[in-house]
């Protein structure tokens, strides 16, 4: 009789790198895309994402301001003087937009 062993695939695969996370971007895109999103729409969701998780992954919102600074600046050569206001409060970026 053969025994089967149970064996976790996330110890098996590879740290994620950029080009990967780019793909999946990608096809998150087309895919909403296809369905019939606004393609602006889906980009400005995607974009609203990751503003959001550099904030919440900072050691506190100033340093994430800072680091979306430096993103825009570094590349895209885009110099924006941070007269920010940020309220904790805020619930994130997403709207009820669906009546399901």
């Amino acid at each position: 009789m053969t025994h089967l062993k149970i064996v976790k695939l996330e110890d098996h695969r590879p740290n994620p790198s950029h080009l990967e996370g780019k793909d999946r971007l990608d096809n998150l895109f087309e895919d909403f895309v296809t369905r019939g999103a606004n393609p602006q729409t889906v980009s400005e969701m995607i974009l609203a994402y990751g503003i959001c998780e550099v904030i919440n992954y900072s050691t506190k919102p100033e340093n994430g301001l800072d680091a979306i600074s430096r993103l825009l600046s570094d590349s895209f050569n885009l110099h924006i003087d941070r007269n920010e206001f940020y309220d904790p409060e805020l619930g994130g970026f997403v709207k009820k937009d669906d009546d399901e």
